[in-house]
């Protein structure tokens, strides 16, 4: 098509094709000005750089007295009723998953996470290496995965019978964006059959990046959760403005009300509108981040903590934007909060004790 209009283009333009449940589209690596002026086309978005939320949610939300739960009241744990995750399957999309680790089964290292071979990630894929072995060479999707759905001797997640999909989609704090559209579309089918039967039932993002709920990324978070997804984000590392907070997602809402403002500068006045895309997104539920205890001396990030104390990286909200007439728009936003900071967690075989693990309440 692209010959057709007389463009020039590479002899490879095309990266990945998008025709799935969720979106469609297609992923070039030809600039934007070859493209413009293409009926065919509707619209055009670079892709992006999202960076990782490096502390997550566990326990203290409750997870402990539902277990035992059923709808009729107390479970039968050999009947498989209780509310542990049995039967759900949650989509890990992160910097992959160590699924040697005991939470995760001590699985044998393996070239195709899909063969089965592993009882609790029963698949994925590695779209940063183009492979079937979404092993994780960071550390951070195996802390989320096991504060999610691990399974081991001294630590569960909140969901320790949930079965895990996982997704590698970078690493060392850098994230692809196309990478991640291609995880959702892979959530969607995981075999790539056609059959949605095998779908996952959530989808665990725990990074961002500056953006609202019109940008390209909230849309697709959108479109997912239209299809059937619970998609759960992190609210974002971006504030209230500290000398610990990330930038990343701070938005400039001092003149947000004239119309000469594009809100899309760094702000200097301590704003509290923080929460990073995809959490921006409005059928997301993005988390922020609380203490679950007080530790006292220890001062994690500079400050004091204390029970339920939103920590003063987690980003504020509400998101306020202009949209695309430039009118003024705000949706509360986080959804919610739940313990994250210095909680323990499956640890990456080849991580090292940079942040301090003291919580108290591992399961």
């Amino acid at each position: 098509a692209l010959a057709a209009h007389g463009k020039k283009v590479s002899s490879s333009p095309l990266k990945n094709v998008f025709f799935g449940e969720i979106f469609d589209g297609i992923s070039l690596s030809e600039a934007k000005s070859i493209l413009w002026g293409m009926p065919e086309i509707l619209s055009i978005h670079e892709d992006f750089e999202v960076k990782l939320h490096m502390n997550e949610t566990n326990p203290l939300i409750g997870s402990t007295r539902v277990r035992p739960l059923t709808q009729g009241g107390e479970c039968n744990p050999a009947l498989g009723e209780c509310y542990d995750g049995e039967g759900v399957v949650i989509a890990v999309i992160d910097t992959g998953v160590d699924y040697r680790h005991e939470s995760f089964g001590s699985c044998a290292n393996t070239n195709n996470i899909n063969l089965g071979t592993c009882p609790k990630v029963i698949g994925g894929f590695d779209f940063k290496n183009n492979d079937a072995n979404p092993m994780d060479s960071q550390g951070h999707g195996t802390h989320v995965a096991g504060v999610a759905a691990g399974d081991g001797q001294d630590y569960l997640g909140v969901a320790p019978k949930a079965k895990i999909l996982a997704f590698k989609v970078g690493n060392e704090g850098l994230l692809s964006g196309q990478a991640i559209f291609n995880s959702i579309d892979r959530a969607a089918d995981p075999n790539q059959d056609g059959d949605f039967s095998d779908r996952a039932d959530i989808l665990n993002m725990s990074f961002g990046s500056f953006g609202d709920p019109d940008d390209i990324f909230s849309e697709k978070i959108d479109a997912a959760v239209n299809a059937g997804f619970v998609v759960v984000v992190s609210a974002g590392n971006s504030g209230p403005k500290s000398v610990n907070a990330d930038p990343l997602c701070w938005h400039d809402t001092t003149n947000l009300n004239s119309p000469a403002n594009n809100n899309d500068g760094i702000i200097e006045n301590g704003s509290w509108n923080s929460v990073c895309s995809p959490g921006s997104a409005r059928n997301a539920i993005a988390v922020a981040a609380t203490y679950d205890e007080n530790f006292g001396e220890y001062k994690p990030h500079g400050e004091p903590t204390a029970v339920d104390k939103v920590a003063n990286f987690s980003s504020r909200g509400p998101m306020i934007w202009r949209d695309a007439a430039g009118v003024r728009q705000e949706i509360a936003k986080p959804d919610i909060s739940a313990p994250g900071p210095l909680l323990c967690s499956s640890k990456w075989s080849g991580d090292v004790d940079h942040t301090k693990c003291v919580s108290e309440n591992p399961r």
